[in-house]
């Protein structure tokens, strides 16, 4: 099945080489393309935690929203544990509760002419972010949020990361932005983020978690 799926990566990347209006468009049947992308994803992660169980770390979250609980492969994202700066509390907050983090957000890889010749390269662009140059949890940039501030997959993964937690989170587009276009984000984009969390307080309750 991966096999399968790294094929027709392959194949969507090269026929988004040529449109048919006769000019290069790095973001051809992107809807396609992401959507192959998300379920590599995600399949890698099932088979990771098939092999390995409780010692992956890969888990698949569920959305938390009432109104979108259909049990199918969109409505979830993927989440991949990087490890932990401090010692790590037993809960984790809600959809109310108020978070610091620090975080970078990627599009997908995709072909572009980049640089000053010009060339046809892999790239892989940066929409968001809270800091620049390498992650350290001393010069990073955060940003404090209520976490239903944030987007459906977004503030999903929130709520099951602890204070100190770090995770690479994989956000199908259905759970994130749909067929919006925002900023620097295309519709239908698949969006991959590097999330920390710094710490977190209960709504009412004064002090960090």
């Amino acid at each position: 099945m991966k096999n399968l799926l790294t094929i027709i990566v392959v194949a969507l990347l090269v026929v988004s080489c040529s449109d048919t209006e006769g000019g290069y468009n790095a973001y051809y049947n992107w809807k396609e393309r992401n959507d192959v992308w998300f379920m590599q994803v995600l399949d890698s992660a099932r088979q990771d935690i098939a092999a390995k169980g409780d010692e992956s770390p890969w888990r698949i979250r569920r959305t938390l929203l009432k109104t979108a609980m259909a049990v199918n492969d969109t409505n979830c994202v993927v989440m991949k544990r990087l490890g932990s700066t401090k010692t790590v509390g037993c809960e984790s907050p809600t959809y109310t509760d108020t978070v610091c983090i620090a975080y970078r957000g990627w599009l997908m890889e995709r072909l572009d002419y980049v640089g000053s010749d010009n060339q046809l390269t892999k790239i892989k662009t940066v929409m968001s972010q809270t800091f620049f140059g390498d992650f350290d949890t001393e010069t990073a940039g955060t940003v404090e949020n209520s976490v239903n501030a944030f987007a459906e997959g977004f503030s999903t993964a929130l709520q099951y990361m602890k204070s100190g937690e770090m995770w690479m989170v994989y956000i199908p587009s259905g759970m994130g932005y749909g067929a919006q276009e925002n900023l620097y984000i295309p519709a239908y984009s698949t969006l991959q983020f590097f999330i920390w969390m710094h710490s977190w307080r209960r709504t009412g309750i004064p002090g960090d978690m």
